[in-house]
């Protein structure tokens, strides 16, 4: 599966993101509501609806509103849901009961809080975007199969190992901490683009 982000201000550059992600295959879309002083719930219904109707592929909507201004609560993803193109949310608000809520309404919830992920699973979000698993891959693997086979002593030992990365990256700037920690588990991803700027002496010290 290849999920691509093509989130925009306007409803017209999303829309041609969104057939160019399509066209070179895409087989889901991310988006995020219209962001920077953008409309209320009616007219990011109207954005979504206009991109649905230029493209095939599911879309998951992209809630992370300290950033995007504009909240996807459960209510307003179940009144979303009517649209045919949406399928699924990634639900980046830190909040536990957030993710429970959306996966009791029957939602395709995936978590995008790296230190909630192992809750996510007991809540029965349909899965998560993590940037620690850029570092901690086979451990990503060992939990969620621990999990699954219902070994949950072994899996919340596991989860607390890893849980330090997964904090640091909710409490420093997230996507350098996430190559950081790659590059220094041997995965060579460089650095962020500017104006993203690498982590100091001190946060690396934290990281490593």
């Amino acid at each position: 599966q290849l999920i691509v982000q093509t989130s925009a201000i306007r409803t017209e550059d999303a829309i041609e993101n969104s057939k160019h992600a399509e066209s070179i295959g895409a087989t889901a879309l991310l988006i995020l509501p219209p962001y920077f002083e953008g409309p209320g719930e009616a007219g990011v219904r109207w954005h979504f609806e206009q991109i649905g109707k230029a493209i095939k592929i599911p879309v998951m909507v992209y809630n992370i509103p300290q950033f995007s201004g504009f909240d996807i609560t459960p209510e307003v993803f179940s009144r979303l849901r009517e649209i045919d193109c949406i399928r699924y949310i990634k639900d980046s608000t830190a909040n536990m009961l957030r993710i429970e809520q959306l996966a009791a309404s029957g939602a395709s919830v995936f978590n995008g809080c790296d230190y909630l992920n192992l809750y996510r699973l007991m809540a029965g979000g349909a899965g998560c975007f993590w940037g620690g698993a850029n570092a901690m891959p086979k451990e990503a693997v060992r939990l969620y199969d621990l999990y699954r086979a219902g070994k949950l002593t072994e899996a919340l030992a596991l989860w607390r190992r890893m849980q330090p990365l997964n904090k640091l990256l909710w409490t420093l700037p997230f996507n350098s901490v996430a190559k950081a920690s790659a590059n220094l588990s041997g995965r060579i991803v460089g650095e962020c683009r500017r104006p993203v700027l690498p982590l100091t002496k001190d946060q690396l010290a934290a990281v490593r």
